[in-house]
């Protein structure tokens, strides 16, 4: 058994009884023990004044900006593609062509109204996996025609075309006129301008 006085006698000595170190576990007299800050009871060797961070006082920053123009949760104008007859095959999820295959001369799908406005800047932006065939073209139109512009013709891989709309051809058409087997992801915004600031 392991001996924790600190002393060479038992010796009584009135009101100064024998105390435990709380952190060492030796014993002392009362009289050589100091309670700390923690209200731990502790010998001599023991003791520490508690630390000055514990005192500082924090000052709050104001860390939010004066004007917020966070991107909305979601601003593809893009949601979904009609169905398409002229394509062999066409499938889509929301904003994307999982497949269109046409082997037989021209195809043309068309995405839902997407609001675009007259004037108004614009950014499509369409990654094309392109299995076999012709690239597509990207054209505006009506809910009856791809009759408005031609926005370009777009290569496999990521592709971003900007443009300002020239009328109210508010639905855009992905279109080929010779044989096509593609996928594609399309994200339709409006571009921000200085004009807009």
């Amino acid at each position: 058994m392991r001996e924790t006085h600190q002393h060479s006698g038992d010796h009584y000595i009135p009101g100064d009884y024998w105390m435990v170190c709380d952190v060492c576990g030796l014993d002392y007299r009362r009289s050589d023990m100091r309670e700390r800050w923690d209200k731990a009871w502790v010998c001599e060797a023991d003791w520490e004044p508690r630390h000055a961070q514990d005192f500082a006082r924090w000052v709050h920053e104001k860390v939010a900006v004066p004007v917020a123009r966070p991107v909305p949760p979601t601003n593809n104008m893009i949601t979904s593609w009609g169905e398409s007859d002229s394509y062999e095959t066409f499938t889509s999820s929301d904003q994307d062509i999982t497949s269109a295959i046409n082997t037989a001369g021209n195809g043309s799908a068309r995405s839902n109204d997407t609001g675009i406005v007259n004037g108004t800047n614009y950014v499509l932006s369409i990654t094309l996996e392109l299995n076999s065939g012709e690239e597509p073209s990207i054209i505006t139109g009506t809910s009856a025609a791809a009759n408005g512009v031609t926005l370009d013709t777009i290569s496999n891989g990521p592709n971003q075309i900007k443009f300002e709309a020239a009328d109210s051809k508010s639905y855009i058409y992905i279109t080929n006129t010779a044989d096509s087997n593609f996928s594609a992801t399309f994200n339709l915004t409006k571009r921000i301008t200085q004009d807009d600031l």
